[in-house]
């Protein structure tokens, strides 16, 4: 997966639990800090699920709800980094966008 995912995934981490938490999913994962969120890097599909599976177990909640998190905050941090522009020129809607 792009490192984009990974950037974001480390952006609402940092929000929502600290720095600390993030060292901590950083060295779970066995990933070096610096080079874990590379943002223009594509990553092999495993390190991101192994960064999800990080989150969830230090995190203490299930994989599928650090998704659903993931999906509502990279809405928003999508918005506030300017990509909403990007957005709506692929589609009007979200509707147009998913389909």
């Amino acid at each position: 997966m792009f490192g984009f995912i990974h950037e974001s995934v480390h952006q609402m981490m940092i929000r929502r639990y600290g720095d600390d938490f993030w060292i901590a999913v950083l060295a779970r994962t066995g990933f070096e800090m610096g080079k874990e969120n590379i943002v223009n890097h594509y990553y092999p599909d495993g390190d991101t699920y192994a960064l999800i599976d990080s989150v969830s177990a230090l995190a203490k909640i299930p994989r599928e709800q650090v998704w659903e998190m993931y999906g509502a905050f990279l809405i928003e941090y999508t918005m506030e980094i300017g990509w909403d522009e990007l957005l709506r020129t692929m589609s009007p809607n979200l509707k147009g966008f998913f389909g």
